[in-house]
């Protein structure tokens, strides 16, 4: 993923250690899933951009870590960043969604755009 290969040379800035959110290891746990399962990203290639071993990811992912260290907190940076970055991918269920409904018909996409524009006010609430 075009991303995580150019990581260390875009311009996403770390998240600073007094802006850090204290997390419990469950919600970590959740987010890391969550993560790893709509991004396409592999665990190999978050703990390289994390510089974490990916044995520790995937124990996070199952549940047998019971800390949240350091660590943690570069994995967070990196999710953090891959979202608010511009090369953040939506969910290949939600891109098939989108080409389902396109299948190559300009009105289609019109009604698409339409549709996305008027639940804006609704899911900002």
């Amino acid at each position: 993923m075009y991303f995580i290969e150019n990581y260390r040379y875009n311009k996403v800035k770390p998240i600073k250690k007094d802006k850090f959110i204290p997390m419990n290891l469950d919600s970590f746990k959740i987010e890391l899933q969550e993560f790893l399962s709509t991004s396409g990203i592999s665990q190999n290639q978050l703990a390289k951009e994390a510089r974490v071993p990916q044995s520790q990811i995937s124990d996070w992912n199952k549940g047998k870590i019971k800390r949240f260290g350091k660590n943690a907190r570069r994995v967070l940076n990196v999710i953090e960043n891959y979202r608010f970055s511009d090369e953040a991918t939506l969910p290949e269920d939600l891109q098939q969604a989108v080409r389902d409904f396109y299948g190559g018909k300009q009105e289609n996409c019109e009604l698409l755009k339409r549709l996305i524009t008027s639940l804006k006010p609704i899911i900002a609430k």
